[in-house]
């Protein structure tokens, strides 16, 4: 990068560097077009002008003096030598080639990304563990929340570089303070009460964050009738908060259909249609992929919790008030309700009141206590199917094989039925520790 050369260009960069101090990234280049500096690679570039003599000599001492000539391409964040003086460096012999090294490396991504392509992302600098984070208020783009780009979309042979009005410090991300930064609130106060916001500091692990939004909290509360307060006062709330997190980093194209362990060993559920995820069938991510530094994080609809109760809990519990009676005092009568503690994946289709009400007129008897015993079990049975199935993971067509003699039940998730009966959208994947509950609008016939 012999200096001199290229020299007639120098009063444009000069005129380019005196105009955007005084105004914004929005405005620098509306009035007048830029120079063209798309024969000079970053390194010619940053020797040429005497406005970054630091940072040229700087190069010189680094691993950068042949890549920024010869490489790309890549995006830098130019600290000029004013900026540099403002934090006493007033020559490169201030700090030791080390020291550059890490700096140049922290102001340096791969790739060559406009001002907009960079605004509301988090980028890995080259300073491995080290990222910035690029916002833009009102008409100004700031890095890290304290330094502003004064000059924008200097475009180069081998890539782009944005004129900073001071020098980064390098920034090594947590989820936790992504979390906060990308409007996850209540989430992270449950974080810092819990004191699980301390163990997701460490930058030698790695973690994935499904956040439940503040709406989705206020939802959470409301059905439970307790206050934020009462949640932040709540004995287990380490616990509570560790289900949202797994001990390993998992983008959204990683999150396959299936089981995984979060930090207390509870198990998350996750299904995944085309690209649309849901935890335990009740949560679906909307914000994915956001960059945290020692992880990522997807943002969550629904707070979810770890089941805690058996599906015969389940059943004795949640279906007395909502319309299910019937098939709870049916399997009591038939003797089977206690079968399903067993600790194996079970999907069960509950009938409705109606349904059951309907079955007995077809039978022409009163209640299930009428009903033949051998055919009140066989029925009951058809309507337990092996495996944990939610309503996400139904496929057009699929069986079921279920505890009577595997016959098998078939989904049709286009019509949201199964073997014909449309699934209760208000009564579905209602999950227990061994498996999850439909409600369905029909009691299945058995098979001839």
């Amino acid at each position: 990068m012999a200096k001199g050369a290229f020299s007639p260009l120098l009063s444009s960069i000069r005129f380019l560097l005196a105009a955007c101090t005084v105004l914004s990234v929005g405005a620098c280049g509306d009035d007048e077009p830029s120079p063209d500096f798309n024969a000079l690679s970053i390194g010619v570039f940053v020797s040429q002008d005497p406005n970054f003599s630091v940072i040229a000599d700087a190069v010189e001492l680094t691993t950068w003096k042949d890549s920024l000539d010869q490489n790309g391409p890549y995006t830098m964040l130019l600290p000029s030598d004013k900026a540099l003086s403002e934090e006493n460096i007033e020559s490169v012999n201030d700090l030791s080639a080390d020291e550059w090294q890490r700096l140049l490396d922290y102001h340096i991504v791969p790739g060559a990304l406009s001002s907009d392509q960079l605004i509301g992302t988090v980028q890995e600098s080259l300073l491995p563990g080290y990222y910035w984070l690029v916002n833009k208020n009102e008409n100004e783009i700031d890095i890290n929340g304290e330094t502003k780009m004064l000059s924008g979309d200097i475009d180069l042979k081998n890539g782009v570089v944005h004129i900073l009005e001071g020098l980064l410090e390098p920034q090594a991300l947590n989820v936790t303070f992504m979390a906060q930064n990308r409007g996850f609130n209540i989430f992270v106060k449950g974080l810092l009460q819990s004191g699980l916001d301390q163990f997701l500091e460490d930058r030698e692990q790695h973690f994935t964050l499904f956040a439940p939004t503040d709406e989705a909290f206020e939802m959470y509360f409301q059905a439970n009738e307790i206050s934020e307060e009462d949640w932040l006062g709540f004995s287990r709330l380490e616990d509570f908060m560790r289900y949202f997190v797994l001990d390993e980093s998992l983008d959204s194209a990683q999150l396959a259909a299936g089981p995984r362990i979060s930090l207390t060993g509870d198990t998350l559920y996750i299904s995944n249609q085309e690209g649309e995820i849901w935890l335990n069938g009740n949560g679906s991510l909307q914000e994915k992929d956001i960059q945290g530094g020692n992880g990522l994080i997807h943002g969550l609809d629904h707070v979810i919790t770890a089941p805690d109760q058996s599906l015969a809990t389940v059943v004795s519990e949640s279906t007395q008030g909502n319309g299910y009676a019937e098939f709870k005092a049916a399997l009591i009568y038939a003797q089977l309700l206690s079968a399903l503690e067993e600790n194996v994946p079970l999907t069960i289709f509950a009938p409705d009141n109606e349904a059951f009400k309907d079955w007995y007129e077809k039978l022409g008897v009163a209640g299930y206590y009428e009903v033949d015993e051998t055919l009140l079990r066989e029925t009951l049975l058809y309507h337990i199917a092996v495996g944990r199935y939610f309503t996400q993971d139904f496929q057009d067509g699929q069986l079921l094989s279920t505890w009577l003699n595997a016959a098998p039940l078939e989904i049709d998730s286009e019509a949201g039925s199964v073997n014909g009966a449309s699934l209760d959208t208000n009564y579905i994947n209602k999950i227990g520790t061994n498996g999850v509950i439909h409600g369905v609008q029909a009691v299945f016939e058995q098979p001839s």
